[in-house]
C-alpha cells in the first residue's frame, strides 16, 4: 500500500535559498577570520568596549571596526550593549587567545592569502589534475612553508592550538597506561606526545619530527614532561626510530597519496621488533556513504592544499596497513571529529 499522506509545508527556506545560503557561507568564514587577525575579541577581553576604544586598541580604522563588529555580533560572535559597547560572547570569547580551546590561531591562517588563494583554483585544478596551491604559489604546500617562516609560524601555532582541544579527547578514548614508551611520528611541538604522557606516568616518550620542526618543543616543557623524552630530527620517509611499543602517527597520513603513506607506514614497521607494539593513526575516518561529516569538506581542502593528501574510509586505511605489514585491530572514536585506527604488526 502506498502513502497516501498528503505532503505537508515546507519546513524550511525554498532550495535555492538553501543553496544561495550555502554559497554566501563564505562571508561569515571571512568576518570571523578578519576579526581573528585584528585580535578583536583580545582588545575586548572580558569587558565591554566601544568601537572607537577597539579600533585606537588595536590601531585601526574607526568606523569600519565598527561594521566588522556589527556583522560578528550578527553572528552571535559578540554582542551589543544598550550604550552600543560590544562584549564577547562565549562565541567569542573562542577567538581570544587567551581562553581554552582557543581557535583564534585557525581564524589567522585561513586569512592568510598563502591559505585561501588556493579555493579560487579549485576549479581550474579539478579540470586539470593540478593541485590548486600548487597553481598559484609554484611550489607545494611543505615546500611553502619550509621557505615562508611567517606562514610556517601560523600553520604551527594552528596545529598546536588544534591538538590541544583534540589531544584532550584522544586520551580519553584510549588506554595509554599500559604503553612503555610512546613514540609520536610527525609530533610537531609534542602537544599529544605530552597528553600522553600525562595519563601514563610510567610511560617515556619520544618525540620524532623535521630538525627545524624539534627546534621547538615547547608543548614538552610547559607540561613538565621534557625530561621523560627523547625529541629525534629525521625524515620519516627515510627512517622511524626504534624502541617504542607504542607509536601515534595523528593528522600525517592524509597529507599524502597511497604511495607515500605506505612508505611513511613500512618505515614504522621497520622499526618494530616486538609484536605486541601497537601503532595508532589518529585521523578523520570519512562514512562509506557522503553523510553530515566534517571529514568530506576537509577532503576539499586537503585537495586544494596538497597533492595526493586525502582523508579516507576505514576499508582504505585497512588497505593501507595491509600494504606495509599491518593488521588492523580496532577502531576508537573519540568524543571529536577524530578516531584512532589501532594496528599491529602482522
Amino acid at each position: 500500500m502506498t502513502d497516501q499522506t498528503p505532503p505537508g509545508p515546507p519546513t524550511g527556506p525554498p532550495p535555492h535559498v538553501q543553496v544561495m545560503q550555502m554559497i554566501m557561507a563564505t562571508l561569515p568564514s571571512r568576518v570571523l577570520a578578519t576579526l581573528s587577525e585584528l585580535a578583536i575579541p583580545d582588545a575586548l577581553g572580558a569587558q565591554a568596549r566601544s568601537a572607537a576604544e577597539v579600533a585606537e586598541a588595536i590601531g585601526a580604522y574607526e568606523p569600519w571596526v565598527g561594521r566588522l563588529m556589527r556583522a560578528a555580533a550578527s553572528l552571535g560572535v559578540l554582542r551589543v550593549l544598550d550604550d552600543g559597547r560590544f562584549q564577547n560572547t562565549p562565541l567569542g570569547d573562542a577567538l581570544r587567545s587567551d581562553t581554552p580551546n582557543s581557535v583564534r590561531s585557525l581564524g589567522v591562517l585561513v586569512n592568510q592569502p598563502f591559505h585561501f588563494l588556493g579555493w579560487i583554483e579549485l576549479a581550474a585544478g579539478i579540470r586539470s589534475g593540478e593541485v590548486p596551491f600548487e597553481r598559484v604559489h609554484g611550489r607545494t604546500f611543505f615546500e611553502h612553508l619550509g621557505q615562508d617562516a611567517d606562514a610556517n609560524a601560523k600553520f604551527a601555532a594552528w596545529m598546536t592550538q588544534t591538538s590541544i582541544a583534540s589531544n584532550s579527547a584522544i586520551v580519553a578514548a584510549y588506554d595509554f597506561t599500559g604503553a612503555r614508551v610512546i613514540m609520536d611520528v610527525g609530533g610537531g611541538q609534542g602537544a599529544l606526545l605530552a597528553a600522553t604522557l600525562g595519563v601514563a606516568p610510567r610511560a617515556t616518550g619520544v618525540l620524532f619530527d623535521t630538525p627545524e620542526v624539534v627546534t621547538d618543543v615547547s608543548a614538552l616543557a610547559s607540561a613538565g614532561v621534557e625530561e621523560r623524552c627523547r625529541v629525534v630530527g629525521g625524515d620519516f620517509f627515510d627512517s622511524v626510530p626504534s624502541g617504542a611499543d607504542l607509536i601515534m602517527l595523528k593528522t600525517v597520513i592524509h597529507d599524502w597519496d597511497d604511495g607515500d603513506s605506505a612508505r611513511i607506514l613500512r618505515r614504522c614497521r621497520e622499526c618494530i621488533a616486538d609484536a605486541q607494539t601497537r601503532l595508532l593513526i589518529i585521523e578523520m575516518v570519512l562514512p562509506d556513504e557522503p553523510s553530515p561529516h566534517p571529514g568530506f569538506l576537509m577532503d576539499i581542502n586537503m585537495m586544494v592544499l596538497n597533492h595526493g593528501g586525502r582523508e579516507r574510509t576505514q576499508s582504505e586505511y585497512v588497505s593501507l596497513l595491509a600494504d606495509a605489514d599491518f593488521s588492523f585491530t580496532r577502531l576508537v572514536k573519540t568524543a571529536g571529529p577524530l578516531s584512532i585506527i589501532e594496528a599491529a604488526p602482522s
